[in-house]
């Protein structure tokens, strides 16, 4: 139960008890007490309330089942009514002061997003290259040499998740000559730049191609966001997080981001 709906039900407590005093019933001996069925509405949604902080507050759900619905022999539904507002009274105060708050939404719950999903594969790609060596009876598979295995691989695990993958679309014309992209995910504008570190293509050389890349997919009309995913399984590049966080990040109108990996 959300705090919002807490705080409705203490409103709305408070029109019952105020109703409950305005209209008493009245005995044969001349007393007055509050009517059964007002009563019982008041005891009702003050259970509900109790209920719903049971997990952060058990100690007000024991309280409560401690005040019978039905008052004792010696007692008046007046009574038992201020001993359960009482309840209701010191929930509030722990509202009021924070001590009772909205529960956190784990992640468990929540539907990953699909730069969720393109990260997460980006962050287990090693693992699978490594998997994808080991096969029953020395089959044939994937040995991820090159680029090319690289682009392969990771159209697999895309697959996965994303139905509609464009691999080698054509960028628009770029300082005189127009080039391929390697997977344009047209429904959500999403272009995956791929690479693999060799000897003579390192620190310095990666950089710059990058820069050209997003240069050239900022005039890309279906490229909102780019992802540059960076195959160094030999760690040849010396400083990865620093190329990473001087490449991702608005870039001429562009969301880049960049992942050097492992």
């Amino acid at each position: 139960m959300t705090i919002e709906e807490m705080r409705n039900i203490i409103r709305l407590l408070n029109d019952k008890k105020k109703g409950s005093l305005s209209d008493l019933q009245t005995y044969k001996n001349g007393k007055q007490d509050i009517k059964e069925l007002h009563y019982i509405e008041y005891c009702s949604l003050a259970s509900t309330l109790v209920s719903g902080i049971e997990k952060q507050r058990p100690l007000f759900l024991e309280k409560y089942k401690e005040l019978a619905i039905s008052p004792g022999f010696y007692s008046t539904r007046q009574k038992q009514l201020e001993k359960i507002e009482a309840i209701v009274n010191a929930i509030k105060t722990e509202i009021d002061n924070g001590l009772i708050r909205d529960e956190k939404i784990t992640t468990a719950n929540v539907s990953p997003t699909y730069e969720n999903i393109i990260e997460n594969i980006f962050e287990k790609f090693h693992s699978c290259c490594k998997q994808a060596r080991i096969r029953y009876n020395k089959k044939a598979t994937i040995d991820v040499q090159d680029e090319y295995d690289v682009q392969d691989l990771l159209h697999i695990l895309l697959k996965l998740h994303f139905e509609d993958i464009r691999p080698e679309e054509y960028t628009p014309s770029y300082a005189g000559s127009s080039s391929r992209v390697d997977f344009l995910l047209k429904d959500i504008k999403t272009v995956i730049e791929v690479k693999k570190t060799r000897e003579n293509l390192k620190d310095k050389e990666v950089g710059e191609e990058l820069i050209l890349d997003i240069a050239k997919y900022s005039t890309h009309p279906d490229c909102n966001k780019l992802y540059c995913f960076v195959y160094d399984p030999e760690g040849l590049i010396t400083n990865p997080k620093g190329l990473e966080r001087d490449l991702s990040g608005g870039k001429n109108g562009l969301n880049v981001k960049v992942f050097i990996r492992p």
